[in-house]
């Protein structure tokens, strides 16, 4: 299969906020945290997948899981710093603005064709 690479990638599964519609939901996440996030130093890959909303995927409390966010980090060691910047306390507060019961996962991610 050629050469392989390994990512570390941060999954986050978003529900909204308390009075916060879906499609205003989805309008804040992608027009302006979006771009808030893209500034974390060492990202190297970041999307956002929208589930259909038929799919009722829920959080553990209940609410519907609007979407999942995932930030690429070429290693661990990109992580940590990431995060910790300026730029990644930015996008954490952002969070607040429009999401609850944000769930994150760290995953290895062994990418075999790109």
């Amino acid at each position: 299969m050629g050469s392989e690479r390994q990512d570390v990638k941060r999954t986050s599964f978003l529900a909204a906020k308390d009075g916060i519609e879906r499609d205003d939901f989805i309008a804040y996440w992608t027009g302006i945290h979006a771009p808030i996030a893209a500034k974390l130093p060492g990202l190297v890959h970041y999307s956002i997948s929208i589930l259909d909303g038929a799919q009722a995927l829920r959080s553990p409390g209940g609410r519907e899981v609007i979407g999942f966010a995932t930030l690429g980090f070429a290693s661990d060691a990109d992580v940590g710093p990431a995060v910790g910047s300026p730029e990644g306390a930015a996008a954490a507060r952002d969070l607040e603005n429009f999401a609850e019961e944000v769930l994150r996962f760290e995953v290895q991610d062994t990418v075999l064709i790109d």
